[in-house]
């Protein structure tokens, strides 16, 4: 998810008067790539408490976990570049974060807490797309592989449908 995004952002900026360099399109690459994998961090409290479920998945998968997390980014990241770039990377926040949850809202048995504080309950999968990592089956279950390939076709989705945009944008795939 976070490599269509970068496809995206990238093509908007190829529109810049000034040459985006090799540099910043990696930057800007792995800057959408880590956005999107931010509610993750509440694996590491869990790893080194040993009680992984106590803290994954609960209130940093949630859109107001991903809000505070995008306005921190926004502002911290935004000043250490110029101004005119809080708001962008404010919205690759955001919106890489939210996809994440959005992958974790269609996963098999998991629901997310997408409206904590307001509402503390998992909301469930209205429907269940992906089967999810069941690291109690221990890390070499078959069944992470099953996965790695529901996340990587859903990932060349998202790249087909950026490359149909920017085809479009163009006007054809002549142009």
């Amino acid at each position: 998810m976070g490599t269509a995004l970068w496809s995206l952002w990238d093509s908007r900026r190829a529109g810049l008067s000034k040459p985006v360099t090799r540099l910043g399109r990696v930057t800007g690459f792995v800057a959408f790539l880590g956005a999107s994998m931010l509610p993750d961090l509440d694996v590491i409290p869990g790893v080194l408490t040993g009680d992984l479920y106590g803290f994954h998945n609960q209130e940093m998968h949630s859109l107001f976990a991903g809000l505070m997390v995008a306005l921190l980014a926004g502002l911290l990241f935004g000043r250490l570049r110029h101004r005119r770039f809080a708001g962008d990377i404010f919205a690759v926040t955001f919106v890489s974060y939210s996809l994440h949850l959005l992958m974790d809202l269609l996963t098999y048995g998991r629901g997310v807490r997408l409206f904590w504080p307001l509402y503390a309950e998992r909301i469930p999968a209205p429907v269940e797309v992906f089967g999810g990592l069941r690291w109690s089956e221990g890390i070499w279950y078959a069944g992470h592989w099953v996965t790695v390939g529901e996340e990587s076709v859903f990932a060349l989705l998202l790249l087909l449908c950026v490359w149909a945009y920017r085809q479009r944008a163009k006007g054809g795939p002549s142009g």
